[in-house]
């Protein structure tokens, strides 16, 4: 690990800490409010993608926000909020690693496990009722962890002596060869897949 990966994690503890700490304060009340932003932009996107129409977003001075919409798929948009959220602040995270994308900071992301009425893990719950609403926010926890650590592992691979020189689309797909327990012979996937084929034909 070279210095420039250990002052990441570093930092990104201390992220995490301040995070913690402050979560609920004045400080990161602008912080939040971007939160509310990206996760009703992120239902507008989905809206948009599944050929809805949106006729408005608003974030409110109490952290809340609505997205008003019509059409769509709404199974698709109902969790496109906090789904989008992760997303968000796991691209966050890789742009932080980057050598020329380093202005980017880590976005925290609001998962909470809501039951009021009117909530997305409430309405997602309506749709789709196998599933109580404390188990979908759990659910949208754990996909928020995933990205987050995707991210956090993307932007270390970004600063690998490996990758100093490229572009960070470059480094990502280029044939380098990884110091890593996950490292893997693309002779080996291929073989894989060919014991797989065989077992279905």
């Amino acid at each position: 690990m070279n210095e420039a990966q250990t002052a990441f994690l570093c930092l990104y503890a201390a992220y995490l800490i301040v995070i913690l700490l402050f979560h609920n304060t004045f400080l990161l009340y602008p912080f939040r409010l971007l939160t509310t932003f990206l996760h009703e932009i992120s239902h507008a996107i989905a809206c948009w993608i599944t050929c809805g129409e949106v006729y408005k977003i608003k974030v409110f001075d109490n952290e809340g926000g609505v997205t008003q919409y019509a059409g769509g798929c709404r199974v698709l948009v109902i969790p496109a909020g906090y789904v989008g959220s992760a997303i968000w602040g796991s691209v966050f995270v890789m742009l932080s690693g980057g050598r020329k994308t380093s202005t980017g900071a880590a976005g925290f992301l609001d998962t909470l496990s809501r039951t009021v009425l009117h909530s997305d893990a409430y309405a997602c719950y309506e749709q789709c009722n196998c599933c109580l609403p404390k188990c979908i926010g759990m659910q949208w926890a754990i996909i928020n962890i995933l990205l987050q650590i995707t991210g956090v592992w993307i932007a270390l691979v970004q600063m690998s002596n490996e990758c100093q020189d490229m572009e960070w689309i470059e480094c990502l797909s280029g044939d380098l060869q990884w110091d890593s327990p996950w490292e893997m012979n693309t002779d080996q996937i291929y073989e894989w897949k060919n014991q797989a084929q065989d077992m279905f034909n």
